[in-house]
């Protein structure tokens, strides 16, 4: 038993720290212009006011939108059916981009 305690190995898994909110928060918070709103759609395609972008220039959209307002939060409104590896693609975008927090909410669009 000695043994073994010594010799074993600890490994830390590390992971996304996410926080989820209801919709009627995501809209409260957009509506009060405290937060920046990306839409995934079920097909992947990823929206940024009103707009379609392509998932790798979420960066220096959100950046921009930082520099206007720092305290700013990111929302990520993913559909259900839409794929991880794009969500993982956005939301490093923006934590790269400095936003302080990410959330995720589902988006049914």
């Amino acid at each position: 038993l000695i043994f073994f305690i010594v010799t074993a190995t600890f490994v830390k898994e590390s992971g996304l720290d996410v926080s989820s909110n209801q919709d009627q928060d995501v809209e409260q918070q957009k509506s009060n212009n405290e937060a920046i709103v990306i839409d995934i759609n079920q097909n992947g395609g990823v929206m940024m006011e009103g707009r379609e972008i392509d998932a790798r220039s979420v960066r220096p959209n959100v950046e921009r939108m930082l520099a206007q307002d720092p305290e700013a939060g990111v929302v990520i409104r993913a559909h259900k059916q839409s794929r991880s590896e794009t969500f993982v693609t956005v939301m490093d975008q923006a934590r790269q981009a400095g936003a302080a927090s990410v959330s995720i909410a589902e988006n049914e669009n």
